[in-house]
């Protein structure tokens, strides 16, 4: 099939009692004996979009179907190459090559290790030019701190002394500030508001150690100009460069408070903002902290590891999409490797769905050492020189392992980890928590982790459920932003699997929503025989949904007549 346009027309005429609605088209869902439509479907450019109300799979559907997965998605175009236009080197000390920064066409920079991986990961990173930088402090030259390398190779082409940093303050290092000892720095910010916040930072770290600290905005820049702009411009010179650092003056706090930027009402409704994404829809946002709580032994680990596969691999998990694949950092607390890689292969072999390197996984048993404490300065530093520009999403599973310092009864050993996820969605990476239910059924320990939380969703122990069973569990969205109607009704889910023998094999999550996973219980129970005050007991619900269901169930013929 040459077009999305002829998977849809084959889609929907293979569909019984299909009719038109306001959003695409609804139908008898085809995997399952279905009464009343409850299939619904659309389609992008991208994709065919449907779901069965019922529960069933994405690809119990496809198969019932007769169609391949691939039949649902445009083809993939190859993204337009880019142009590689110049490579920054950064030195150390010694004048040894510590990374490179990369730079294309269309605009891009990505950072690279000597070994050619693009990955600073195990890097120690070092200011730009840091040989000449480390030179001018010990012959008293002034040092500037500009915005990129273009502008520090232009500032070293009239004899000035410059630095920046890779991957500007959001990137900073704690090993930066002790460089600058005595040295007489002069910040440069671009002319824009992004730009003077982050040179306010990188000079509040450096006024703590050099021997000065001055401010400096290039004047006649146009809107987001850098040092490069200005030396541009007809008539500007080292001369009246110069000029214009004697005139700059020292760096004071009330410089930072003067660049708080307030905005009239008509200024925010008619700013430019950038629509907040999801990378996992309908719950899991851009720049989102969310978290993931149940009982020991219920399943949230594999939940946890089957979400980081779809956002990983632009694919889904139960009615949950991702449109394209984000990179994920896991770090797990707890769980055998052996165990995460039987796991992960299932998950894989499952799918049908590769991924490279957009999932990395850090686990206990890799290191000599274990996992750093994620409540400590020094072990959040530690896992930030892995959080790469390309990660998106971090999962900690779980915070009982991961978070070791203080009492979790206590709200404020919640601080240095809540400031912690703050700084990381500031950079623009969402994180999900992963943690335990108390003896309450609540999570355990303080409350207030749930303040600065767009989605808390927690899993329960469906009634009746024998521990034989396997996975099974029930999906309830505790603290949503955004979300509504059928997005946050609860569902109940069950992990299938193909294999015998204690071997994993192929597996297969199986949802339906809490009320008709109910109704399924209750017409079981009335073909046992009981009557409806003995259900009532057994699934210890009101007798109104009981007979609610019961007489849907007559309706429907999947309870005998004579059953009362």
């Amino acid at each position: 099939m040459e077009t999305l346009n002829e998977n849809w027309d084959l889609f929907s005429s293979k569909l019984d009692k299909v009719k038109q609605t306001k959003n695409g088209i609804e139908a008898l869902c085809p995997s399952h004996n279905d009464k009343s439509p409850s299939l619904t479907a659309s389609y992008t450019k991208e994709k065919i979009l449907f779901m069965c109300q019922a529960g069933c799979s994405f690809e119990s559907v496809v198969s019932a179907l007769g169609m391949e997965p691939n039949d649902f998605f445009a083809p993939e175009l190859p993204a337009p190459p880019k142009k590689k236009v110049a490579t920054y080197k950064y030195k150390d000390k010694e004048g040894n090559h510590a990374f490179s920064v990369v730079r294309f066409e269309p605009k891009d920079f990505r950072p690279q290790r000597p070994d050619g991986k693009h990955t600073l990961e195990g890097v120690i990173r070092v200011p730009y030019r840091l040989p000449q930088m480390l030179a001018g402090i010990k012959e008293g030259q002034n040092i500037l701190i500009l915005e990129g390398e273009k502008d520090c190779d232009n500032a070293a082409k009239i004899g000035l002394v410059a630095t920046t940093f890779a991957g500007g303050a959001g990137k900073w290092s704690e090993q930066y500030p002790k460089l600058f000892q005595e040295a007489k720095v002069i910040c440069l910010p671009d002319n824009d508001e992004v730009g003077r916040k982050g040179m306010h930072f990188i000079a509040s770290e450096l006024v703590k150690v050099a021997k000065s600290v001055r401010w400096l905005e290039l004047p006649d820049l146009p809107d987001k100009g850098d040092f490069s702009d200005w030396i541009s411009i007809e008539g500007n010179n080292i001369k009246i460069f110069e000029e214009l650092i004697d005139k700059s003056k020292p760096w004071i706090q009330e410089i930072k408070k003067d660049s708080l930027v307030v905005l009239t009402l008509e200024e925010l409704l008619n700013k430019e903002i950038p629509p907040r994404q999801n990378l996992l829809s309908p719950w899991l946002p851009s720049q989102g902290l969310c978290m993931i709580y149940s009982a020991r032994g219920l399943g949230k680990t594999w939940m946890a590891l089957e979400i980081a596969y779809a956002v990983a691999s632009g694919g889904h998990f139960l009615n949950w999409e991702a449109d394209s694949p984000r990179g994920v950092l896991y770090i797990d607390g707890e769980m055998p490797l052996s165990l995460m890689q039987e796991r992960l292969s299932a998950i894989k072999n499952s799918r049908k769905k590769n991924i490279t390197d957009q999932l990395k996984i850090l686990s206990p048993d890799a290191q000599e050492f274990g996992i750093p404490d994620l409540s400590t300065t020094e072990g959040q530093e530690k896992i930030d020189t892995l959080i790469c520009d390309e990660t998106k999403l971090v999962i900690l599973d779980n915070l009982s392992t991961l978070i070791r310092s203080g009492k979790e009864s206590e709200s404020d050993s919640w601080l240095p980890v809540q400031e912690w996820i703050l700084r990381l969605r500031s950079r623009g990476k969402s994180v999900l928590l992963i943690h335990h239910a108390g003896k309450s059924g609540l999570q355990r320990g303080t409350s207030r982790r749930e303040d600065v939380l767009d989605t808390v969703i927690s899993l329960k122990k469906p009634d009746n459920i024998k521990q034989e069973s396997g996975t099974c569990f029930e999906v309830h969205f505790e603290k949503y932003r955004s979300l509504s109607g059928d997005e946050i009704k609860p569902f109940e889910v069950i992990l299938e699997s193909s294999g015998q023998d204690n071997e994993l094999g192929d597996i297969n999550w199986n949802y339906k929503s809490l009320e008709d996973s109910t109704f399924e219980k209750v017409c079981r129970l009335a073909n046992e025989g009981l009557e409806q005050m003995e259900i009532t007991k057994e699934l210890e619900i009101h007798k109104s949904t009981v007979s609610r269901h019961y007489r849907r169930g007559k309706e429907e013929g999947l309870i005998p007549p004579h059953c009362y």
